[in-house]
């Protein structure tokens, strides 16, 4: 969801962002829960998010965004040039932002 504040202008540093997007990220199918809530810029690239949610893992997974349904959401990731893949496309991750993929609050 996003936050309705706007980043602080520090002293001598560039406001790279005013708007934060405020993040309730969970794994799923994990007991107990495991979980983080961070605020971040809306202009983060996504792959730049998942280097920030990965932040004390291993990364050790491939991984994806789902913008919408599980089943027919727009998919972000790292492309994998599968010639037998099936079901739709993961869109290059390193090109979205957040606020370009999920723009409104709860999306």
């Amino acid at each position: 969801m996003i936050a309705n504040r706007h980043a602080r202008r520090k002293p001598g540093r560039t406001l790279v962002s005013d708007t934060l997007h405020h993040l309730n990220i969970e794994l799923k199918n994990v007991k107990p829960m495991i979980g983080r809530e961070v605020l971040v810029p809306s202009d983060i690239r996504l792959d730049r998010l998942n280097e920030m949610i990965q932040a004390g893992w291993a990364d050790s997974h491939l991984h994806e965004f789902i913008v919408g349904t599980l089943r027919d959401g727009e998919r972000f990731g790292t492309p994998v040039h599968d010639p037998f893949a099936s079901g739709p496309p993961t869109r290059n991750e390193t090109k979205f932002t957040l606020r370009q993929t999920a723009p409104d609050k709860g999306s």
